[in-house]
Formats: C-alpha cells, sequence, structure tokens
C-alpha cells in the first residue's frame, strides 16, 4: 500500500469475543519510522478505540490513518514528512502486539507540512 503527503491509509481488522461473556477490547493502532532522518520512537500510538462485543461477535474496524499524522519536526524545526516505509502494529497494548504490517509514503524525500494532525478517525461495522 503506498500513501502521499495529505492522504490517509485505511488499516482494517476485525475483533471477535471468542469469551462466554460479552467485552471490552481497547484496539491500539502503533507505527514505527526506522529509518527517519531523526531518530523517532520505536512505537507512536496514532489512533485507539475501545470496542464492546458480545459472546461470538465480531465487528471491523477500520483506522483512517491521515499521513500527515505522522509528521515530525526535523533538526531546522520544519514540520515533515519523509517518504518511505512506515511500520504498522495493531494490539490491546504497546506491549501486547498481535497484528503487523507496513505501508510506503511517497513523494519527495521531504514533504513540508502545514499544520500538525493528532486524530485518527476510526470506523466500524
Amino acid at each position: 500500500m503506498q500513501a502521499t503527503a495529505g492522504e490517509s491509509v485505511d488499516i482494517s481488522l476485525k475483533v471477535r469475543n471468542v469469551g462466554k461473556v460479552a467485552g471490552d477490547e481497547v484496539i491500539q493502532l502503533y507505527i514505527c519510522d526506522e529509518f527517519a532522518s531523526t531518530p523517532r520512537p520505536v512505537k507512536e500510538l496514532k489512533g485507539y478505540q475501545r470496542l464492546g462485543l458480545n459472546p461470538g461477535e465480531t465487528r471491523k474496524i477500520t483506522f483512517h490513518l491521515p499521513v500527515n499524522q505522522l509528521a515530525f519536526y526535523d533538526v531546522d524545526l520544519n514540520l515533515i514528512i519523509e517518504a518511505g516505509k512506515i511500520n504498522v502494529m495493531i494490539g490491546s497494548s504497546s506491549e501486547d502486539i498481535r497484528l503487523c504490517s507496513e505501508f510506503e509514503i511517497t513523494g519527495e524525500k521531504k514533504m513540508t507540512v502545514k499544520e500538525r494532525l493528532f486524530v485518527c478517525p476510526v470506523s466500524i461495522e
């Protein structure tokens, strides 16, 4: 999957309650940019959603991750996005990662972003 500045990446998964009682799960979306020009965190929380499920129930959740939400400040304090591979991790916590994937940011090596985004929209089916 590829995306560039100003676009969004849809990250979908299905969650199922395999237990015998209703329960809640908090699905958390983390990213990692291993090859950024400046050191980046190993795991950055970019989205989350609490989901209540009845026994045996399955729901599809989609994170609509804006590429601009991955912007960071470079050494000259410019807010930028860099082209390259982004690792995606989903789990119940940063220590309980259950799914991994990746996507690629395409475009110029460094792309300037005008404003910082902090919210990752989520849809549930």
